[in-house]
């Protein structure tokens, strides 16, 4: 579909409240450096009779999240200028230590044996339930809470760490943890989000089977267009002047019970 083919363009004011929620729900948003990029303005038609914006915003928001994650940290329905797997893909993968906890430890030190430092981490969501309540030897709790943009943020060693739900997993023991210096992941941001309303659209899954028609079932569906770029650094370190792997992925389930073996990664010369 051409550019000028949607039924309007969400103002910049409102644009920036569902960005602003995007961070709250998407890894992406919260962790990599966000450049602004360029904007188009047109009017919005709004029904003044019926306040459905604030009932479609925050569900607006959280489908706008999970599809940013998806193509970001997993490659899944990605454009073909994004990395390919995601940064899923580009991090290197590091063995289960003997806890989850020890699992994180080795992982973030895969990374800073890049000569880089980790500055958060996304974790697929039942992980939480693995780390919460843990404690240092000193009592104090591992997991804690930060704030990033205006909004509370989980922290992990005391860096930020995003819980959701991890797409795209495959293999007998794919990652479920990945960390990084998210410096190094650059995600442009528009601020223009487009749609377009169409009370006879049909919705069908990846079989072709149809799973709402807009006529027969009285809905009205509603397509969006939010843009964004997205590509991943490899920054030159002393150690690594070829270039070093900002990111390190792990599976925290896959605890060993022995002394952990940690995967190296290697310079390419």
């Amino acid at each position: 579909m051409a550019l000028g083919d949607f039924s309007g363009v969400i103002p910049p004011a409102l644009s920036t409240t569902i960005i602003q929620e995007v961070i709250q729900s998407s890894a992406a948003m919260a962790l990599c450096t966000r450049l602004p990029m360029g904007t188009g303005v047109t009017k919005m038609v709004e029904d003044s009779s019926i306040n459905l914006w604030n009932y479609s915003r925050p569900l607006l928001s959280q489908a706008i999240a999970l599809a940013l994650d998806g193509a970001v940290l997993f490659g899944v329905n990605a454009p073909a200028s994004f990395p390919v797997g995601g940064l899923m893909a580009a991090a290197t993968a590091v063995n289960a230590g003997i806890d989850a906890i020890d699992t994180v430890n080795k992982t973030m030190a895969a990374v800073e044996g890049q000569g880089l430092s980790p500055s958060g981490s996304a974790s697929d969501l039942p992980n939480r339930s693995l780390l919460r309540g843990l404690r240092a030897t000193t009592n104090e709790l591992i997991l804690g809470e930060t704030s990033v943009d205006n909004y509370a943020v989980p922290t992990l060693y005391g860096l930020p760490v995003s819980y959701i739900p991890f797409q795209g997993k495959a293999g007998v023991s794919p990652a479920d943890f990945i960390t990084g210096d998210w410096a190094y992941a650059i995600l442009g941001v528009r601020q223009d989000i487009r749609y377009l309303i169409d009370p006879s659209a049909v919705i069908a899954d990846a079989s072709g089977v149809v799973q709402v028609s807009g006529f027969q079932d009285n809905v009205t569906p509603m397509k969006v267009w939010a843009r964004f770029g997205f590509q991943v650094i490899s920054p030159v370190t002393p150690a690594f002047p070829a270039g070093a792997k900002a990111f390190a992925k792990s599976d925290l389930h896959a605890a060993s019970g022995v002394a952990p073996t940690e995967a190296k990664a290697t310079d390419k010369k």
